[in-house]
């Protein structure tokens, strides 16, 4: 009988460990990565039996310390394993709700919301241990039953939901098999360079608060020239990244993967920078936007196997998975303590060939301290022309630092200009010890320096009508600012309204290297750009629409005057189902445009 109950004892506690370690350790992060296939580069077969281990190891662990306590002790001890299991369980399958777990934004609760999930919480995890504490002792076989009834059952249920989404995802995506290293991240020529910083997301909007809440930035970029009438081409960071490398518009009409190596393969910009004798460098955190092919051309792009187990940092992986875990599993309050982004996961989970001294930090205060860290800039007489292109974070919601590249200690609102305004004045400190730094080194004067972004505010377009999604409800002006080589720095910042566009910066970097304008884009330089001319400029919107489709939209717009001015942006009537589905949407919410049928 004793060895019964010592029996029954233990398989209670060992179910009550394992539904919480594995509901949270296991079935949280391997939902969010089956839910985000094709974002991770790491393939599901290398992560799951790993994560599954840990998971189970951590059970037993816990298991074995409270098996050696005394009975009463452990079973509650269990009752409170199994209490806070539920209550992830809970959190994750009923409580979470719409919210956003990929993008490293704040939840953005409000303190009540937070105190009634807490108070959720605590009602469930009192509720079992309570139910223990009075039930234990006179009905202990009842209550071990009900224990392991209800997390056995509840175990099943996630492990069939698992083996359902697996079984319905497509694990064949391609990983990338090249990486960008951070060789010459911080080195220039002593002669020639053109340096452009991407800003993710750093909208004309938060540019013109910034100046006015800022205005010595007019002094920090004297000589400068600002250009707020300015368009992208795209309306998120891919395609829009791949297309300011390469000019190649993407319509969504094939595989990310075949776009992205077509439009490397057929362009003429980079190449033709490379035959002018220019060093070319690209630094962003995604190496899947830019083409293995690239490696002819482009100096820090090499050979790395993303889908080889040996290549992953396991301690790394294991930390990024357990924020994942957690976001997803703990309460409101304390969410934000493991916010992560894709962007970090991947960078953070492999080991990095030992040439590469360092990760490149898009995140902007981290860069600033990197190029301080690792011997400020250099200059080198290896070669006369050198081109550098910096993704960096910039305003993009989760940029938690202030003017100061202090973290701002607080959750704030990414919807507050004041709050996007105060962030980016950090992100230009940084540019200004770059600058500061190149003037230190001599090569300043000489320089060509852009600061843009990949595109203005991405609009998710919600509102409460389903076919308003598909359309823009705000301007999308990307920062547009240039340092022309030998401008007047007795100059103050100034304006231009010329109608400018991401296609007008190809010639812009190719007259100021030296090499043959190839006609990518505009064919022609930003400030060859008239302020009263009159431009067509093409803008494509990839909208969000929120229905159980998941369906993602791109839409071609027209810009004709003041980008500034919403009035200005039209639809064209075309547009593209990126996810290449049926025809789901009336055709008079595309204004009179083709339908999928149609096209």
């Amino acid at each position: 009988m004793k060895n019964k109950k010592t029996k029954r004892f233990f398989g209670t506690i060992i179910l009550c460990n394992l539904f919480l370690t594995l509901t949270v350790a296991f079935f949280s992060p391997m939902e969010v990565v089956l839910m985000n296939i094709g974002e991770f580069y790491f393939p599901f077969r290398n992560i799951w039996w790993f994560q599954l281990l840990i998971a189970l190891g951590a059970g037993i662990a816990l298991s074995l310390v409270m098996f050696i306590l005394p009975r009463r002790a452990g079973q509650i001890a269990a009752s409170v394993t199994a209490g806070l299991g539920l209550a992830a369980y809970v959190q994750a399958m009923f409580l979470n709700g719409g919210m956003v777990t990929l993008t490293g934004d704040n939840m953005n609760i409000t303190d009540s919301g937070k105190i009634i999930n807490l108070v959720i919480w605590g009602v469930i995890v009192a509720a079992v241990v309570l139910l223990v504490i009075l039930l234990g002792r006179k009905r202990a076989r009842t209550v071990s039953q009900v224990m392991s009834g209800v997390t056995a059952a509840l175990l099943v249920m996630q492990s069939v939901a698992l083996v359902s989404l697996v079984a319905t995802t497509d694990l064949s995506e391609d990983v990338p098999d090249h990486y960008l290293s951070v060789d010459g991240e911080f080195e220039l020529s002593s002669k020639n360079n053109v340096i452009e910083f991407v800003l993710d997301t750093t909208d004309g909007t938060f540019v013109r608060a910034m100046l006015d809440k800022y205005p010595e930035v007019y002094d920090v970029l004297s000589g400068w020239t600002y250009y707020p009438n300015a368009t992208s081409k795209h309306s998120r960071t891919f395609p829009a990244i791949t297309y300011m490398l390469t000019g190649d518009v993407c319509y969504y009409d094939k595989p990310v993967d075949d776009y992205v190596n077509e439009a490397y393969a057929n362009a003429s910009f980079l190449p033709g920078l490379y035959d002018a004798g220019t060093d070319i460098r690209v630094f962003t955190w995604d190496p899947g936007l830019v083409a293995k092919d690239t490696e002819a051309y482009i100096a820090n792009s090499s050979g790395f196997h993303y889908s080889q187990f040996e290549n992953l940092d396991l301690q790394g992986l294991e930390k990024q998975l357990m924020n994942i875990a957690l976001y997803k599993s703990l309460p409101y309050q304390y969410k934000n303590n493991f916010k992560y982004s894709i962007t970090q996961v991947n960078l953070k989970s492999f080991k990095r060939p030992e040439l590469f001294s360092h990760d490149f930090n898009y995140n902007d205060p981290e860069f600033d301290a990197d190029f301080t860290r690792y011997g400020e800039l250099t200059k080198t007489d290896k070669y006369d022309k050198a081109y550098r292109f910096y993704h960096l974070w910039g305003d993009h919601p989760g940029a938690d630092w202030d003017d100061n590249m202090e973290d701002f200690g607080r959750d704030v609102d990414y919807k507050d200009v004041d709050v996007r305004a105060t962030s980016l004045r950090g992100s230009y400190r940084m540019l200004e010890d770059y600058i500061n730094a190149m003037k230190d080194l001599g090569v300043y004067d000489d320089a060509t320096i852009i600061v843009t972004a990949d595109h203005g505010l991405s609009d998710s377009g919600a509102t409460k009508k389903k076919q308003d999604r598909l359309v823009r409800n705000s301007t999308a002006c990307p920062v547009m600012m240039v340092k022309y080589p030998h401008s007047d720095l007795s100059k103050k910042l100034e304006i231009v309204e010329s109608p400018v566009a991401h296609d007008d910066i190809f010639a812009t970097i190719e007259q100021a290297l030296g090499a043959p304008v190839s006609g990518t884009g505009s064919g022609r330089a930003l400030n060859e750009i008239a302020v009263d001319e009159e431009r067509d400029r093409y803008y494509y919107y990839a909208a969000l629409r929120k229905d159980e489709e998941g369906e993602v939209v791109s839409r071609e717009y027209v810009v004709q005057g003041d980008a500034e001015d919403l009035n200005n942006w039209h639809l064209t009537g075309e547009w593209w189902d990126i996810l290449y589905s049926a025809n789901i949407i009336s055709d008079e919410v595309f204004d009179g445009g083709e339908t999928p049928a149609e096209k």
